[in-house]
């Protein structure tokens, strides 16, 4: 059962890899879906009289996470993925951007009246092209900050913003859906930065030994 699983992700990982390099066409996710389907079947890995194709938002996953490996490297570098049969090599020259991802999958989008909201900064975007990572109650967001005159103001050493600091601003926020009706993503916008909240908290630090103060 294991040989036959493992086949199936080989033959899966391959499909992605070739989905996410060809960019003779314009990509189609269902077109995937249904190869992938194919392969299950093929391999059937699960001895299941009939497979559905895998979710929308699975595959979304996926292709993220391989675009997010050819991202992670340097020009000049290569990459493949290898398996016991054989290997797949990376077209590091093809690029897929998140948005353009996600939105072969979307069906339905749904916009929120902006609103104010306060999101501390775990990880700035220094060079103002990716998205700032910031946090809202327990969750980590990623979002993008079209506040301009900020952004240069920022970029220029003229506002000061350090991880644990937060931003009280105004805030788009987009939900996706796909053809499942099931939510596939949130896209946050921040559209005006009003204020920058310097965390004024001292991190509790707790002694690894007794002192004379305090014996044992």
């Amino acid at each position: 059962m294991e040989a036959v699983i493992g086949k199936y992700l080989v033959r899966a990982k391959y499909a992605v890899i070739r989905w996410i390099d060809d960019d003779s066409a314009p990509r189609s996710l269902p077109d995937l879906r249904r190869e992938l389907q194919q392969i299950a079947q093929d391999t059937d890995v699960r001895h299941l009289p009939d497979y559905t194709p895998p979710s929308p938002g699975a595959l979304i996953d996926a292709v993220k996470g391989f675009q997010g490996v050819k991202d992670s490297l340097l020009p000049g570098d290569k990459a493949r993925l290898l398996s016991d049969d054989g290997s797949i090599p990376f077209d590091l020259t093809v690029t897929l951007n998140i948005d353009d991802i996600e939105a072969l999958a979307v069906a339905r989008s749904i916009e929120v009246p902006p609103a104010e909201m306060i999101l501390p900064v775990k990880k700035p975007d220094y060079l103002g092209s990716s998205q700032w990572e910031l946090r809202h109650g327990k969750r980590n967001i990623y979002a993008r900050i079209e506040d301009l005159g900020w952004l240069g103001r920022f970029q220029n050493r003229q506002e000061d913003v350090r991880p644990g600091d937060a931003l009280r601003c105004e805030v788009q926020i987009e939900y996706n859906y796909g053809f499942d009706n099931e939510l596939i993503s949130e896209r946050f916008t921040v559209l005006k930065v009003m204020e920058v909240l310097v965390n004024r908290v001292e991190p509790l630090q707790l002694p690894f030994e007794d002192s004379d103060d305090n014996p044992s």
